[in-house]
C-alpha cells in the first residue's frame, strides 16, 4: 500500500496537521488512554468480524442475494454518511486541521468507528 500510494501521490504527505507542542507532560496520560481505547476498538472490530464469519448466513439469506443485500446496505449507509466509506483520509485531515472542535468530535469518532466496523463486516460477508 505504501509503495502504491507513493507511486500515485508522490512524496507529499497524505495526512498533514499543524505543528503541535506538548503543553503539559500530563497530556501523555490522555494519549495513553486514547491508545488503549483504539486497541479496544480494534479488538472489537476483529471479534465482530469473527462472529459474523461464524454466523450461518446461508441458512438465513440465500447465497446469490447476499452480495446484493449487503452491497445495497453499505451503499445506503454511504449515502447517509459518506465518511463511513473509503479510507477516511479527508475526514482525518479535517480532524488534524481542527476544523471541527468540541464535544461533537468524540461522538463523531465513535460513530465512524462503529460505521467502519459495520461496513467492513457487510462487505466481507457479502463477498467483497
Amino acid at each position: 500500500a505504501a509503495v502504491t500510494a507513493e507511486l500515485l501521490i508522490g512524496q507529499e504527505l497524505i495526512l498533514s496537521s499543524p505543528p503541535y507542542d506538548l503543553g503539559d507532560p500530563k497530556e501523555l496520560i490522555l494519549y495513553g488512554i486514547l491508545a488503549l481505547l483504539a486497541v479496544a476498538i480494534g479488538i472489537a472490530n476483529l471479534k465482530f468480524e469473527d462472529v459474523a464469519a461464524r454466523w450461518r448466513w446461508q441458512y438465513r439469506i440465500p447465497g446469490w442475494s447476499r452480495p446484493i443485500i449487503f452491497g445495497v446496505t453499505v451503499g445506503l449507509l454511504g449515502v447517509v454518511w459518506p465518511d463511513s466509506l473509503g479510507t477516511g483520509l479527508d475526514f482525518l485531515n479535517g480532524l488534524l486541521r481542527l476544523t471541527d472542535s468540541g464535544s461533537n468530535v468524540w461522538w463523531t469518532l465513535g460513530l465512524i468507528a462503529l460505521a467502519k466496523i459495520v461496513t467492513t463486516v457487510l462487505t466481507r460477508e457479502g463477498g467483497g
